[in-house]
């Protein structure tokens, strides 16, 4: 029996320097994925806050693009001539009244665009005429361009956790919720 507990003291004394050396690697390997969960968190919102910048930077060089429309009186004046024949209308709709004429090469000053149909006078007449009827330039196009509503890409959660501002929740092997506080530590969310 002195023998067997012998040997099983020697085997221990074996094995304990490669066991505690897996137990640091274990333990070096989860900071690790700490880390780079962290990592990632920050990559992800540095990259959502950038759209949201970038989405902003569009809405002001769009404001100072509509600005560079405006005339002396501080309305949009955009000067276009007729591509064919047409009418103009009083509402945006084709079979509504006509309230004035215009023939192919006339020119038009257009004030506002909406749905597919520019507010545009000509001569002592103002209505409504459907973009088909204008030649469309550059200017028409920068001008639509720059009223169109900007595109926000809202952050989302690729990462497969459910995500606050501030922190990302994990679930624990028993069911817990926890996240990774500042000092790459758990920190258990108190069930309710």
């Amino acid at each position: 029996m002195k023998q067997i507990y012998a040997y099983l003291v020697a085997l221990l004394f074996t094995i304990s320097p490669a066991l505690c050396q897996t137990t640091d690697q274990a333990f070096d390997l989860a900071k690790a994925k700490v880390a780079e969960t962290r990592l990632e968190q920050e990559i992800k919102s540095k990259s959502d806050s950038l759209t949201v910048l970038k989405s902003q930077i569009r809405g002001v060089e769009n404001r100072q693009l509509l600005a560079s429309f405006k005339n002396v009186d501080g309305k949009v004046a955009i000067p276009v001539t007729a591509y064919i024949n047409g009418k103009l209308r009083k509402e945006k709709d084709p079979i509504s009244t006509v309230v004035g004429e215009f023939a192919q090469g006339d020119s038009l000053t257009l004030i506002e665009y909406n749905e597919g149909y520019w507010l545009a006078s000509h001569g002592a007449h103002m209505g409504y005429v459907s973009d088909i009827y204008i030649n469309n330039t550059q200017q028409t196009r920068t001008y639509k361009s720059a009223i169109a509503k900007p595109e926000i890409s809202s952050p989302s959660n690729t990462s497969g956790y459910s995500t606050t501002p501030s922190r990302t929740i994990h679930t624990g092997p028993r069911g817990g919720k926890y996240y990774i506080n500042k000092n790459g530590n758990k920190t258990y969310i108190k069930r309710k």
